[in-house]
């Protein structure tokens, strides 16, 4: 046991919430349920193990574009759609997966977490709506508006933009194709 100069150093309560609970404590007391001791899981010594390791939600590296020269690539083609929300560049990658990169400005959203919440969610709906996208594109989302629609609007949104870029984008590498070489 510690000791200083007003003697035994007691355990300090944990806070956790509004529950307080000891460090060495089955139970706790809840303030919000009017004082009420309930037990803690595990036995207040240690979490209950998980019965198998957490998955990450995230997309893999593969998928998404992360150099200056793959979003200048993007940007190269000058290839895009907007709307009020977003703009989508796009171009042609020659792989078997379509790869995402995202752009949100500090002009756009201001702070980090907001701009940090518009990629989270972005890259949700991209997860989401891959399944339904043609393979072989680089595509750039950008926020143009801090206020995006919700769940499923934001994913319709997000498929309509990326079909017409890309429709757009195969209209001009079929008028860019050479014929055939003349004698």
């Amino acid at each position: 046991q510690d000791f200083d100069a007003s003697g035994p150093r007691r355990s300090r309560p944990r806070i956790a919430g509004r529950i307080v609970a000891h460090s060495s404590a089955t139970t706790a007391r809840v303030p919000a349920l009017g004082g009420l001791t309930v037990p803690l899981e595990g036995g207040g010594v240690n979490p209950p193990a998980r019965p198998f390791p957490m998955r990450r939600a995230g997309m893999p590296q593969s998928l998404k574009l992360r150099s200056t020269s793959q979003f200048d690539h993007v940007f190269g083609t000058r290839c895009s759609r907007s709307n009020t929300h977003l703009s989508v560049h796009a171009a042609c990658n020659g792989m078997t997966f379509t790869r995402l990169g995202l752009s949100v400005s500090k002009r756009v959203a201001g702070g980090g977490v907001m701009r940090n919440r518009i990629r989270r969610r972005l890259r949700d709906a991209f997860r989401r709506a891959r399944p339904e996208l043609p393979a072989g594109y680089d595509l750039i989302v950008s926020a143009r508006s801090a206020k995006l629609p919700n769940g499923s609007a934001l994913d319709a949104m997000l498929v309509d933009l990326i079909g017409q870029v890309i429709r757009k984008a195969i209209q001009r590498t079929d008028s860019v194709r050479p014929g055939p070489a003349a004698p």
